[in-house]
């Protein structure tokens, strides 16, 4: 697990999340990407929804996908891309609002 995390307050709560990624199949020219996501804290309210925001540039990641793991800390969601650059982030919501952690990059080849 990555030491990377991030924080959004809203009212005093916060959520605290955490990412990385493991390449799951790749089968050239389209490649998974497994990502997965920490809740590291809820401050003490429910997670309504948890995923990934992610795109071909870091100041617009355009495509979201939405977690179904219902464990209270990880969740995972995989992405089919093909060769190039990625960036992506971990989000969590809860009634406070929502967290999003670091933005990080993967390069396909």
């Amino acid at each position: 697990m990555a030491n990377e995390t991030g924080y959004a307050i809203y009212n005093g709560k916060y959520a605290i999340v955490n990412d990385k990624y493991t390449i799951v199949t790749i089968s050239v020219p389209e490649f998974s990407l497994l990502l997965t996501g920490y809740v590291l804290s809820d401050q003490g309210e429910e997670i309504t929804e948890r995923g990934f925001n992610y795109g071909t540039s870091p100041v617009s990641l355009t495509s979201s996908i939405i977690s179904t793991d219902v464990t209270p800390s990880l969740f995972r969601a995989t992405v089919d891309v093909v060769a190039g650059t990625y960036y992506y982030r971990a989000y969590a919501t809860n009634s406070e609002g929502t967290s999003y952690g670091e933005i990080k990059s993967i390069i396909v080849s």
